[in-house]
């Protein structure tokens, strides 16, 4: 009404333009309540995140270490769901998810995580496993049968 029945040379509407984003109050305050428990709770989750990442990393490079005892036969890590995307730790260049190396003359190749949500590990820093497998990094390798090892003791 007082832009029908006022003349200016400008207007400046500032300040609340409008009152609650929904038609009523008690949406409003349900969802107030809602965002105050959020923001209570997400607080603590990024807390615990950033917590479970730093750990994490640290018992993957006590991993490492105990790897790099080995200096002239490589190790190699295949990641279940228990355990972060190796790429992000310090056993990277030992990850085989999605990666093949070259082992005098055997081509090797993993495929770890899994396809479940693993409870306590934070969803971020999961293995990626991708709905659609690319066979690519593994075309190259072949199954082979294995010797029974009880076979092998009566040779």
């Amino acid at each position: 009404m007082l832009l029908s029945e006022t003349v200016a040379d400008l207007y400046i509407i500032a300040g609340d333009l409008i009152d609650i984003p929904f038609y009523t109050m008690n949406t409003a305050i349900d969802y107030h309540e809602l965002q105050s428990f959020i923001e209570e709770k997400g607080s603590k989750y990024q807390q615990y995140t950033i917590r479970a990442r730093r750990v994490l990393q640290q018992k993957y490079k006590v991993l490492e270490n105990i790897m790099a005892i080995k200096q002239t036969t490589p190790v190699f890590s295949l990641p279940g769901n228990y355990d972060m995307d190796l790429k992000y730790t310090s056993l990277h260049e030992r990850d085989l998810h999605l990666h093949w190396h070259n082992v005098q003359g055997l081509k090797i190749a993993g495929y770890g995580g899994a396809d479940i949500w693993t409870p306590g590990i934070p969803e971020r820093y999961v293995v990626n496993y991708p709905r659609t497998r690319d066979p690519r990094p593994c075309a190259a390798v072949r199954p082979v049968r294995l010797p029974d090892p009880s076979q092998l003791l009566r040779q």
